[in-house]
């Protein structure tokens, strides 16, 4: 392998991208990607007559395409609703939240006192968890497939770890909205004027200057929410036209939306966001923090033919600040 390519293929998130574009995108591959493919399929298919990986690079090739970059950048939802932060494996982190001004104003006479006013100050400690996956390639299927063996296992694998941190994250929001103002229910299964306009003006109400609140859930909902009369009320000829072609509009009432599907399922078979339910959030409502660093094990296992690989040390915690930033629809039916 030249100097230049080896540098290119230890770039930070660039082994991951080549994975994802093998796999969502080969036919719009770079010449870079073509060239890497090459490079990765020779060592491959050798391990693959062999199932001898001295310098155990498939193992080292997996854990490139967990760089912090990559660990800790979420989806574009996630990234919406949290700050991100990253600290070592061993270290302890703690979040002080910004107080709220408490401070009350009273009719006073010259010289005279009032009751003194006191600022509550706040330090929260993130709850972690480390997942682990554990999976195997057989050597027959490193030789038939070659580089797109590969391409696929590190695709999966990122994937299956990003989604399931992403549906944690959002069982922890809706958690933390059992009650109160945030808190809206529809009697139907679908939405309706009445509570997605409460939903939209208490989003307004609590969204801080500059901020633009989100609203997301199952496509069906938010589908669901486009169709509504008040939805397509004042749109430009253009807006129209995206609804025609799509069936969806991107916002509603200066709300972005964000539709994730209510059909694909994670391996253990749970939505990545939970049915009959519907969120939302006006600006950043807490901290999301990765913890030390992925590592991947790999032993060849001779007698049956394959190489075992785990992946462990994905670590991440997160805590919600203010959670009167973000609001729930819960759905009846």
């Amino acid at each position: 392998m030249n100097t230049e390519l080896s540098a290119i293929m230890n770039q930070s998130g660039r082994m991951v991208d080549w994975a994802n574009a093998i796999k969502y995108s080969p036919a719009e591959l770079t010449a870079e990607d073509k060239e890497i493919s090459a490079v990765t399929d020779a060592w491959v298919r050798e391990l693959g007559k062999t199932g001898y990986d001295k310098d155990h690079e498939l193992s080292a090739l997996i854990t490139k395409t967990f760089t912090p970059e990559t660990v800790s950048a979420p989806s574009e939802l996630i990234d919406m609703l949290f700050d991100n932060d990253s600290i070592g494996e061993f270290d302890d982190y703690r979040v002080t939240v910004d107080p709220k001004n408490t401070i009350q104003v009273y009719d006073a006479i010259t010289g005279g006192n009032v009751p003194r006013s006191f600022i509550d100050h706040k330090v929260l400690k993130p709850t972690f968890c480390t997942l682990q996956a554990e999976t195997s390639l057989t050597l027959e299927q490193i030789r038939r497939g070659g580089y797109k063996t590969v391409a696929n296992m590190i695709t999966h694998i990122n994937e299956a770890f990003e989604l399931e941190r992403v549906s944690r994250i959002i069982d922890v929001i809706d958690k933390a909205i059992a009650a109160g103002d945030n808190k809206f229910d529809e009697a139907g299964a679908v939405p309706t004027e009445a509570v997605c306009r409460k939903l939209a003006t208490y989003l307004m109400d609590v969204a801080e200057s500059g901020e633009q609140p989100a609203i997301f859930g199952q496509n069906k909902y938010i589908v669901g929410m486009t169709g509504l009369q008040s939805a397509q009320y004042g749109f430009s000829e253009a807006v129209k036209n995206q609804y025609n072609k799509t069936g969806k509009l991107e916002e509603y009432a200066g709300c972005r939306l964000f539709g994730l599907s209510g059909v694909k399922k994670l391996a253990n078979g749970n939505f990545i966001i939970p049915d009959k339910r519907l969120f939302a959030a006006a600006g950043k409502i807490g901290k999301v923090i990765t913890r030390g660093e992925t590592r991947t094990y790999q032993e060849t296992d001779i007698n049956n033919e394959q190489i075992h690989i785990k992946v462990s040390g994905y670590s991440f915690g997160s805590v919600i600040t203010d959670i009167s930033k973000a609001a729930k629809v819960v759905y009846a039916q």
